[in-house]
Formats: C-alpha cells, structure tokens, sequence
C-alpha cells in the first residue's frame, strides 16, 4: 500500500530547524510520503531570520 501524500508549501531553512526541513521531519514519523513546494530561501539560525528570499510566483 502506499503511504499518503502530504504537501508542503514553505520556506527552505538553512537552520533546518523550521519550514520545509520541520515538515520533512514530521512527515517522516508519520510514515507519509512527503512532496516538498519551496516558497522561499531563508538565511536564519535559531536566534533571527536574517533574510527572506523568496522564490517568483511564475517558477512555483
């Protein structure tokens, strides 16, 4: 059997503590099959979002 899909539109933390990196992990728990959508690329620790890149609506 498969496993169920998830979707995930967020931002790709280079931390790897939030967005796409957080949701990865969860899916994985779950046992779900996991389809990533990056929104936008973070610079950012545990402390601060340093900067937001985000990614133009025409490549989503």
């Amino acid at each position: 059997m498969k496993p169920p899909v998830i979707w995930s539109i967020a931002g790709l933390d280079s931390g790897g503590g939030a967005g796409l990196s957080a949701d990865q992990r969860a899916a994985d728990a779950f046992e779900l099959h996991f389809c990533p959508v990056s929104a936008a690329l973070t610079a950012q620790n545990s402390a601060a979002v340093e900067a937001v890149f985000p990614v133009p609506p025409e490549q989503l």
